[in-house]
């Protein structure tokens, strides 16, 4: 391993969460920390309390399907996107509609995505956030794009829309923050 090289840019104290562990070291893959469940943290901020919470997998798929709208992140030319999306929570996997001729339609097919979705109080400092990562893919027509589409909400976005696609939820987190009285 070459000393003098520079410093990978997700090492040092401004690293992201889990990624810190493994700055500098060679043929290795950042590592996530994990947590149980039960996980909480509590603060004292200005006036009132504040809980922070681990979610299991089933509080935040439930959670998931409350919401209206996330973003998918993907990889677009080698580089990271953010899309937003509305969507909705079928059989456990994020499902939402795209244009067959988007970028997006042919970044997504058989990749490795990210999708996030919340729910904030901005004045309250409060909510939820939950992270799906897993497959996405174009579902075929036939009785499963049938079924799937039938559920999904329709787009926002201007023009047409008529592929699904499914993200597998393979890995699911989220975190609470709640605010108690003081």
């Amino acid at each position: 391993m070459d000393t003098n090289a520079p410093a990978p840019p997700w090492s040092g104290p401004a690293a992201p969460h889990g990624l810190a562990s493994t700055a500098g070291t060679a043929g290795t893959r950042p590592v996530e920390r994990r947590r149980s469940a039960a996980y909480e943290r509590t603060a004292v901020s200005g006036a009132a309390q504040a809980v922070m919470a681990e979610l299991g997998r089933t509080e935040a798929l439930e959670l998931l399907t409350a919401a209206r709208v996330g973003r998918v992140v993907f990889t677009d030319m080698a580089l990271p996107a953010v899309r937003p999306v509305n969507f909705a929570v079928c059989r456990g996997d994020v499902v939402f509609r795209v244009a067959a001729e988007s970028r997006l339609a042919t970044a997504l097919d058989k990749a490795v995505v990210a999708f996030e979705a919340d729910d904030l109080d901005a004045c309250g400092r409060a909510g939820w956030s939950v992270v799906v990562t897993g497959l996405a893919e174009l579902v075929e027509p036939g009785d499963e794009f049938d079924y799937l589409a039938a559920r999904l909400p329709e787009p926002w976005a201007p023009g047409p829309h008529e592929c699904v696609v499914r993200i597998r939820t393979e890995l699911v987190t989220g975190r609470r923050i709640t605010r108690l009285a003081g």
